[in-house]
């Protein structure tokens, strides 16, 4: 679906509705609260197509204001092959990374309660022999960082999964073990970071003395009376209450269920929909929800609050949540996806609403942006509340922000993910002469925006908005306003992937020539020639040549056939770098070899040349590869 089919659906359903969506006259912006039988007859219309459209099984909505439930519908199934209903008081969805949310409320509880300081070295929290690495001396990690996405770490996969429930560590042993490195200083960049919402959630279990699931139990789903809510394995959930299945990209597709590490940052949080609307409830009502209070209202205040951002004028994190100013003013948000799970909530707190959209499938979105739970949440957001003005473009000349790739800044040194996040998650900007900027992604539509002034540009074809980020003076990098929670940071042309990758790919295709020796040889043995070669030392180079250049062939087999289900690389190890590394003395050997084969004259002229070739491309090969961290490993 086009972003302008989209856009006239938007008008089309806001026409439809205008006159009854809310009690009241006016229109949106004079409304007071949305009619439940036309929330009930915009869902049960708009639901059901985009399940259609997009081929996902099972969805629940609730929508709720400061005193009630104003709508909860429930849709398609959540065990198809069962035909079991999704029921939104019961069927407990994983919320994915909207348990960051969760952590939030738990941390800024101990705030309240004096055992923890926002502002504080977190290592002051942590056991002696669990330390946060000081690589930015005087500039210490806090809880408000881990909280905005701003600690600065880099974005580990390894370790996430385990193939045995009971290989699962607990938090303690966990975050020592997979601590990642700390690759900008601390509050220089929203960056995504599951780690560190973990390390929350380890800090909370520390000063309360109880493991965070029990925690979470006691002092957050309990009082709310979320009875089907709770951090618990995805495997065990059933266990526990009505659970669903999830989906891949259609209904047929059934997703495994894994066993992850952690749990804090979303990996195991598990809710109902109805148990969503009454945690929305607690924070329209200032932290409490019918006579019990979990949380202070400044607190609450402090999680809907811009805490952070890369650009000062585009949305950024609260604490837990994230704006979502781009749809409407004020507007608040919590995401996420998990395999099949996916989920979101908007809280519109100068209105008294909040949203909760939670799926069963991955399905089959236009653009990875579009996915049913986004859209359904903004044209919601559309129907009542006042959108952003059109933004006017700058009148004069602007300084173009400079051309080239841009890469995300969250970092995965070390693993097979470093390079499939930088062939698939980049931006090329190229500027125009007229002052407008284009940006192209992989396997993504070009966009063209406009400059509105200050670092902003604004979308030409919908509501979405660029930020180039400056400092001293000079543009670092991007941020997109409809993904927060990362930026793209310019890199110098010899470091971009458009450069290094078609050279690596280069490289490949020259080592992929070594399977003309072995042909080559069986035609000779036919024709009942000499094969060609002068003395076992020659034998053993090509052999040797071979395996490197097999070696490298097999490797980026590896990483296409990953990507049909990255999640291969969270149960990895440093294993997963031993092929090149052990590659990397047998290139060497290859290299003295060809010194060797031009000084003895082995083979033909043609003949070492080729293997001189072969030689030089097993050195570059390696050596891209080795710059991104993926012949040493962690």
């Amino acid at each position: 679906m086009s972003r302008l089919v989209r856009v006239a659906g938007l008008m089309g359903a806001a026409l439809v509705m205008a006159a009854g969506i809310v009690a009241g006259t006016g229109g949106p912006a004079a409304a007071e609260t949305p009619d439940p039988l036309v929330l009930r007859d915009f869902f049960d219309r708009r639901v059901p197509e985009l399940m259609a459209a997009q081929k996902v099984p099972g969805l629940a909505v609730t929508v709720v204001d400061g005193s009630g439930e104003l709508f909860t519908g429930d849709y398609g199934f959540a065990d198809v092959a069962a035909g079991l209903p999704v029921v939104a008081e019961e069927t407990a969805f994983r919320t994915a990374s909207i348990a960051k949310t969760f952590t939030a409320v738990a941390v800024l509880q101990q705030v309240e309660a004096g055992a923890l300081d926002l502002h504080a070295d977190v290592n002051t929290y942590l056991p002696g022999d669990f330390r946060i690495a000081d690589a930015y001396p005087g500039r210490p990690v806090t809880l408000h960082h881990l909280l905005t996405h701003t600690a600065g770490f880099a974005d580990l996969w390894r370790g996430d999964l385990t193939t045995d429930l009971t290989d699962v560590l607990p938090l303690k042993d966990f975050l020592p073990a997979f601590q990642p490195d700390r690759v900008y200083p601390p509050g220089e960049y929203v960056s995504y970071s599951n780690y560190g919402l973990q390390l929350a959630g380890y800090i909370v279990e520390r000063v309360s003395g109880r493991p965070f699931a029990s925690y979470m139990d006691e002092r957050l789903f309990g009082p709310l009376g979320m009875r089907h809510s709770g951090f618990v394995q995805p495997s065990l959930a059933a266990e526990r209450f009505p659970v669903s299945l999830y989906y891949g990209s259609d209904p047929s597709v059934l997703m495994p269920l894994h066993h992850p590490q952690g749990g804090p940052e979303g990996s195991t949080g598990h809710a109902s929909a109805a148990d969503m609307g009454r945690f929305l409830r607690m924070l329209l009502g200032g932290g409490e929800y019918e006579g019990v209070r979990v949380l202070q209202p400044s607190s609450v205040d402090m999680m809907l609050a811009r805490q952070a951002g890369s650009h000062p004028l585009l949305d950024g994190a609260g604490y837990g949540t994230w704006q979502l100013d781009r749809v409407g003013p004020g507007i608040v948000t919590s995401y996420g996806g998990d395999g099949g799970a996916h989920a979101q909530f908007a809280l519109v707190p100068g209105r008294d609403l909040g949203i909760y959209v939670v799926a069963n499938g991955d399905g089959s979105p236009p653009e990875y942006r579009s996915h049913i739970r986004a859209l359904i949440v903004e044209e919601f957001l559309a129907l009542v509340t006042d959108t952003r003005p059109d933004p006017v473009p700058v009148k004069g000349s602007v300084t173009a922000p400079p051309s080239g790739d841009y890469l995300t800044s969250r970092h995965v040194e070390g693993e097979p993910m470093k390079l499939l996040q930088l062939a698939f998650d980049r931006v090329t900007v190229t500027t125009a002469a007229d002052g407008t900027v284009t940006t192209a992604q992989p396997a993504q539509p070009e966009h063209r925006w406009i400059p509105v002034g200050d670092g902003v540009y604004a979308s030409t074809e919908g509501r979405d908005r660029l930020g180039f980020i400056e400092r001293d003076g000079e543009v670092v990098g991007l941020i997109f306003e409809s993904n927060p929670s990362q930026a793209y940071l310019l890199v110098p042309a010899h470091a971009s992937p458009a450069v290094r990758l078609p050279i690596a790919a280069g490289a490949l295709l020259v080592l992929s020539t070594v399977v003309v020796w072995p042909v080559v040889a069986l035609v000779r043995r036919l024709r009942r020639r000499s094969t060609g070669e002068r003395s076992r030392a020659a034998l053993i180079a090509r052999i040797l040549a071979g395996a490197v250049a097999a070696t490298g062939v097999a490797y980026v087999v590896f990483l296409v056939g990953v990507t049909a289900d990255p999640t291969v690389l969270e149960f990895g190890s440093w294993a997963q770098n031993l092929p090149l590394a052990l590659a990397v003395p047998a290139a060497a050997a290859v290299a003295v070899f060809a010194v060797v084969a031009w000084a003895r004259r082995w083979w033909s002229r043609a003949g070492r040349v080729h293997f001189t070739a072969i030689a030089l491309a097993a050195g570059v090969f390696l050596g891209i590869a080795a710059q991104y961290g993926l012949v040493w490993g962690l």
